[in-house]
């Protein structure tokens, strides 16, 4: 390809503090059978001590990656403003994007992508696959964690020729899951049209972009291939974007995300989604709270959830919460804020 030419894919890995599991993920996409791609690489400003490392990534790859790096932080700019910035930078008709502590196990990957696309009548907003997942000591994950249970569930499986199958909200919602990143790819203009990730979040901002996505694309393609290696993140470490959150926190921006939903969505297949979600979310917050011995909030997360959801056991719970409330004392609530 030349200088000159639009990619047809730009691959976009942001990275942090990483950079041996970044090399594993970058060899993985350089990896590919395929001509029509950009790499753009977004260093999310790197502690000093890891700076080395990445200029001789730098120099080595010199000629086939973009690198950009972002001014240091202390906790960075956050995952969703670094993925934002690569896209901003872009130059492809599609979008991929890649974290630096996962890696693409199928070297096929774009040629697949681009025949299914090409081969479609009409133009493809989204385009979601599979991906495995494992415990960092290895264990494969044998719960649902993206929406790799669609391939059962609509007799979606692997073809012959790997062509990937038309599919609408209401299927993809069938889903105990919801796609990851990893295995989402945005025709560049659509990305922009919703307005790429919101950089407000610092938890589950894929889970975000992933409803907002299937939620406004007119034409969406599903390939049930496993594509992607995702590490699930070690709990007892802060160095990843899941863990570096404050529990309360992560709930915070849960919550955050099932709003949106609820206020913004225009199918209500989708609100139901999301009302369920905060549903949870709240009553997760209450009992947080109890444990925490934080009766009073608690009384008013619990009520809050019940009125998002009825149920009678939930009432229950409720009622019994809040007359434990009326003599317990009163406790201050702290949620550590995530700087940005």
């Amino acid at each position: 390809m030349s200088n000159s030419a639009r990619p047809f894919f730009s691959v976009i890995i942001t990275t942090r503090n990483r950079p041996g599991l970044f090399r594993q993920a970058l060899e993985s996409v350089l990896g590919q059978d395929f001509a029509e791609y950009e790499v753009i690489v977004v260093n999310d400003g790197s502690s000093s001590e890891h700076l080395q490392s990445y200029q001789d990534l730098l120099v080595h790859y010199q000629g086939k990656v973009r690198f950009c790096s972002l001014i240091q932080r202390s906790r960075g700019h956050g995952h969703s403003y670094a993925m934002n910035h690569g896209a901003s930078i872009a130059k492809g008709k599609y979008l991929c994007f890649i974290d630096d502590d996962d890696y693409w196990i199928d070297m096929g990957y774009l040629s697949r992508l681009y025949h299914n696309i090409h081969s479609e009548n009409k133009q493809v907003d989204l385009y979601i696959s599979n991906q495995q997942a494992s415990y960092c000591d290895g264990t494969p994950a044998d719960e649902v964690i993206w929406v790799e249970d669609l391939v059962d569930k609509l007799a979606f499986y692997p073809r012959k020729s790997q062509k990937a199958y038309p599919i609408s909200l209401g299927q993809l919602l069938r889903s105990d899951g919801f796609a990851h990143l990893n295995c989402l790819v945005f025709r560049a203009e659509y990305y922009q049209y919703i307005d790429g990730m919101d950089e407000n979040l610092r938890y589950e901002d894929d889970r975000d972009i992933y409803y907002r996505a299937i939620d406004r694309a007119e034409y969406m393609l599903y390939d049930p291939l496993v594509m992607s290696h995702h590490n699930i993140p070690d709990k007892s470490k802060q160095a990843n974007l899941s863990t570096s959150c404050d529990q309360m926190q992560r709930r915070v921006y849960q919550l955050r995300i099932y709003e949106k939903g609820i206020l913004n969505s225009q199918h209500e297949e989708l609100m139901k989604v999301c009302r369920h979600g905060k549903s949870n979310q709240l009553k997760i917050i209450a009992e947080d709270l109890r444990n925490r011995g934080n009766y009073r909030e608690a009384v008013s997360y619990a009520w809050q959830g019940l009125v998002v959801r009825f149920s009678v056991k939930w009432l229950l719970y409720t009622l019994l919460l809040s007359f434990r409330g009326l003599f317990a004392p009163r406790v201050k609530l702290i949620v550590k804020e995530d700087g940005v």
